[in-house]
This record gives C-alpha cells, structure tokens and sequence, in this order.
C-alpha cells in the first residue's frame, strides 16, 4: 500500500492534475472527505455540496499545492473551510428523509453487517452530539478521530498552534461525555468501536 502511495505522488510531480490523476484522486478521497463533512453538518445535501466545492477548488488552485505529500492535509484544510462556510448558513435540523439515508450508508453492503446494527444507536449519538458542540471542537474531533490526522495537521489545516489543537480535544473528549453520559471507559469502547466499524467501510 505505502508502494503505491509513493507510485501515486511520484506521478503527481510529472503531471499533478491531468485527468487521469484527478480522477483517481477523487477515487482515492472523496469518500473520506464527504463522511468527515457528513459529520460537521447536519444535512447530507450540504455535505454533497462542500464535497463538490472542494474538489472544484482543489483543481482551480492546483498550483498552490507545492509538495505531493501534502496532499491530503490540503483536501482536508479546503474541505473544512467550505464546511465552515456552508454550514454558516445551513439549518441544524434534520429532515427524517435525511436520518434514513445515513443509517441506510451505515448499514449498507459495504458496511460491517450485524456489528454496524448493534453500533448504530451510539453512532447515531456520537454525531448528533457533535452538532450539538462548537464548530471549533467538531472540527478538530472528527479530524482527529474520523480523519486520523495528527495535531500537527491539524494545527496546520485550522491555523492554530498545537496546543490550541490539544486543548480543544481535551474540551472536546470532555463535552462529549457530558452530552452522551458516558464515562471515560465507555468513550474508550465508544473510540473503538467508531474505528472497527470505518476499518470495514
């Protein structure tokens, strides 16, 4: 995996952006990228929306990108601006309509089956907490835990020094608890099972 990583930004150097490697970035990270905006926003349609923005802006400022390796923090850094933006004007409301085609996306063939179902509820619970939280603490919280990003990417991706990172996670974690009652432990399992369940997606 990490050969064909390297294979994939070595031919990004030669030609970044022709159509051939923008299609596959977009194979490579569009899904990513729309779950991490799916849980920052309470509408799937927003985050229909920041997805497309963000690989539109991606191509028109190709240019700015100067190191390959990068690459993924960039998408991220765009993603969470025209997240930021749009959900500014968005409504925290979720239709019914909007509640099914997320536990249909959890559920589905792709999904982790019988252990997805028994998950659900707590997910459910996860993410309508996070949109109950500051944007500033949802954003870092779903990079870190959903994006596996490092606090140095995202100090770099919301401007902020490392320890403003570490702060609102530490605010964050604790908010998290206080909104879903869960005690240290059961946000541990809680972590855990969150990662089992996108180690199947």
């Amino acid at each position: 995996m990490m050969t064909e990583i390297k294979d994939f930004q070595q031919e990004e150097k030669k030609d970044f952006f022709d159509r051939e490697a923008f299609d596959r970035l977009y194979e490579e990270y569009h899904l990513l990228l729309y779950r991490s905006a799916r849980l920052m926003l309470a509408n799937p349609h927003d985050a229909e929306d920041v997805l497309q923005e963000t690989f539109l802006a991606a191509y028109l400022h190709r240019k700015e990108l100067r190191d390959p390796a990068k690459l993924r923090s960039w998408l991220f850094r765009i993603m969470v601006n025209k997240a930021h933006r749009i959900g500014a004007k968005s409504s925290r409301e979720t239709a019914i309509e909007d509640i099914r085609e997320w536990i249909d996306r959890y559920t589905g063939p792709q999904s982790s089956g019988m252990s997805g179902l028994e998950d659900l509820p707590r997910r459910l619970d996860i993410r309508d907490a996070l949109l109950e939280m500051e944007e500033k603490l949802r954003t870092v919280l779903v990079l870190y835990y959903y994006g596996e990003m490092s606090v140095k990417e995202i100090a770099g991706i919301c401007g902020c020094f490392e320890g403003t990172v570490k702060s609102r996670l530490h605010r964050g974690r604790k908010e998290l608890r206080k909104i879903l009652d869960l005690s240290e432990p059961e946000m541990q399992r809680a972590e855990e099972a969150e990662k089992e369940v996108k180690s199947h997606a």
